[in-house]
Formats: C-alpha cells, sequence, structure tokens
C-alpha cells in the first residue's frame, strides 16, 4: 500500500440519510503532507509514546518529515529506537 501511494488518497465514508437519531453527511478525508512535525518525546512509556510513537508514525504516513526531540529521562532509548527506524527504513528502501 505503501509503495503504490493508495494511502495518500482520498477516503469517503458514505452518507447516512437514514441515520437516527441524526442524519449523518459524508466525511472526506485526504491525507497531504503539510510540512514538517516536531514530536516532543514522553517522560514515561519510551518506547510507546517516543521516537517510533503514534506522532511520528502519523507524521511519516502522511508524508511529513519529523524532527524528534527526546525526553531527558531516555535519551539512549530514544537513540536505539531512532537507528532502527534508520535501518527498516533503509532496508526496505523507503
Amino acid at each position: 500500500v505503501v509503495r503504490q501511494g493508495d494511502f495518500r488518497g482520498v477516503r469517503i465514508d458514505p452518507a447516512l440519510p437514514e441515520r437516527t437519531p441524526l442524519p449523518r453527511a459524508d466525511i472526506r478525508q485526504r491525507q497531504i503532507p503539510l510540512g514538517p512535525v516536531a514530536v516532543f518525546g514522553a517522560s514515561n512509556f519510551p518506547l510507546a509514546f517516543s521516537t517510533a510513537g503514534g506522532d511520528t508514525a502519523s507524521a511519516l504516513a502522511a508524508g511529513c518529515p519529523v524532527v524528534f526531540k527526546a525526553h531527558n529521562a531516555h535519551p539512549g532509548t530514544s537513540e536505539l529506537v531512532g537507528q532502527a527506524i534508520a535501518k527498516a527504513v533503509k532496508d526496505n528502501g523507503l
């Protein structure tokens, strides 16, 4: 999906005019990179919410470059995860 670029398409959830208690209009979503994203590492859960956490993954999935500021409580963990990300990028030709 990433190589095909399908994730950059438009996602449309069709309208639900019969929905109760209120109808819903169609919802359209586009993933457009808007520019660099700054991510500040969390003080807790250094692997889940840090270098490769959801904020970073979301930004990269949208095509945005990421600048990450590691939390001072675990800079080594952030460095190791960053190296793993760089290796995955290189190994997969991304």
